[in-house]
């Protein structure tokens, strides 16, 4: 199949780079692009070793302000956008840089798109590195058709000094979308994905999840 993963990295990622790696390395199936965004002294330490012809990487810029919501937005569109540019594949796989795929989630998601023809978006929970029985409802590893990545850009919203954005409005917007065109936008418990902690721990599905995965 081809594929492009798309992974932001936060400076505060930075433990998980070995985990990562090991986990793009077993892959049956071997992304054709993959797409990161972050500062550079995070892409050198990101990439020391590793000979990789088929990465493209997105810089931050140095004047990005804290602000994490601002900085994780600012991430995904850029992300998105250079998907879209390079037009390398028709699907792209959002993973971040602390998930942790299983080995056939490729293999698994052919499987399941075989009988699902109007998937234009598939977002696989993931278990959340404080509690292993609650998971994380993000965009952390999810598959978006090109179509859907099209559609509608990541943005922010302001109210009462209140801002939300990130992966938040656009899965809203994705839903609404799949819902008024008769598009399979799904959501739940398709791929055993782990979840890397900072103290080296890495958090799984506990077994009530597990029986759940659909793929």
């Amino acid at each position: 199949m081809n594929y492009c993963v798309l992974t932001p990295i936060g400076p505060q990622k930075r433990y998980a780079r070995d985990l990562f790696w090991n986990g793009i390395d077993a892959l049956t199936q071997q992304p054709t692009q993959i797409y990161f965004y972050s500062k550079k002294d995070v892409h050198r330490h990101w990439m020391k070793g590793r000979r990789q012809s088929n990465v493209t990487w997105c810089q931050e810029p140095d004047n990005m302000k804290p602000r994490i919501i601002q900085t994780t937005t600012t991430a995904r569109e850029t992300l998105r956008q250079k998907y879209l540019e390079d037009d390398f594949a028709e699907w792209a796989l959002w993973l971040d840089p602390d998930i942790i795929p299983e080995t056939q989630i490729v293999d698994k998601f052919e499987v399941f798109l075989a009988t699902h023809p109007q998937l234009i978006v598939l977002r696989s929970f993931h278990p959340s590195r404080s509690d292993s029985s609650l998971v994380r409802h993000g965009i952390s590893c999810t598959f978006a058709h090109r179509d859907a990545m099209k559609a509608y850009p990541f943005t922010m919203a302001h109210a009462r000094g209140v801002w939300t954005g990130d992966d938040l409005i656009w899965m809203s917007v994705m839903g609404h979308l799949g819902r008024r065109r008769q598009l399979e936008v799904l959501a739940g418990f398709y791929f055993d994905t782990k979840h890397a902690h900072e103290d080296g721990r890495v958090k799984e599905f506990d077994r009530e999840h597990k029986r759940k995965l659909q793929c």
